[in-house]
């Protein structure tokens, strides 16, 4: 196992989730939330095992996907609403019930 690298993926495993949290604008919520999740897939990688490094990679497709997804739709909320942060989403999904 690569102890440094390992020790230092779950430190910013803690940092990026935390950030996340105390984020209000709505893109930068999401960049700090990547920064953990790449920390999970290095935490994969670092523990040198054939199963933490076959779901290090699908966690890397998954999330990828999952995030451009994301980003794109805080976009789209820019665009159509002018909404850029978590404080303003209350009552955007009215509409579903």
């Amino acid at each position: 196992m690569l102890l440094p690298l390992a020790v230092l993926a779950g430190i910013t495993i803690v940092y990026g989730s935390v950030r996340a949290l105390t984020q209000d604008d709505l893109k930068r919520r999401l960049a700090y939330s990547t920064v953990s999740q790449v920390s999970y897939i290095v935490l994969g990688v670092a523990l040198l095992s054939v199963v933490s490094t076959t779901a290090s990679v699908a966690h890397l497709v998954h999330q990828g996907l999952m995030k451009i997804t994301l980003f794109f739709c805080a976009g789209a909320l820019a665009e159509t609403l002018g909404l850029h942060r978590v404080s303003e989403l209350r009552g955007v999904g009215g509409g579903c019930r």
